[in-house]
């Protein structure tokens, strides 16, 4: 099997600092939602990680990355795996801020 070209970040929000707001990058989103269409998505799911500098954020997005690669390339070995764990059934969160 030919390995697969890299994907390529996409931009969808940037931070306006000078005016201290969050903006939508329209042109992003368009090639995106186009990409989607082509494909036929019919859901989404976007994940956020935020965080102060070296604090693991590359680190886990690649992991999650690699997983969801992994699963494309090995759709059978995929479902018996999710057979095998439970699914998620709730969403922890630190009761601190931790600054």
């Amino acid at each position: 099997m030919e390995p697969k070209a890299p994907g390529r970040p996409l931009q969808l929000i940037r931070l306006n600092m000078d005016e201290r707001k969050v903006e939508v990058n329209e042109d992003a989103l368009g090639r995106l939602e186009k990409r989607l269409r082509e494909m036929g998505a019919t859901s989404v799911a976007v994940v956020s990680v935020m965080g102060a500098f070296r604090t693991g954020k590359s680190f886990l997005l690649d992991l999650f990355l690699r997983f969801l690669r992994w699963e494309a390339d090995h759709p059978e070995e995929a479902k018996e795996a999710a057979k095998a764990r439970p699914l998620l059934s709730s969403i922890f969160s630190a009761n601190d801020v931790m600054l």
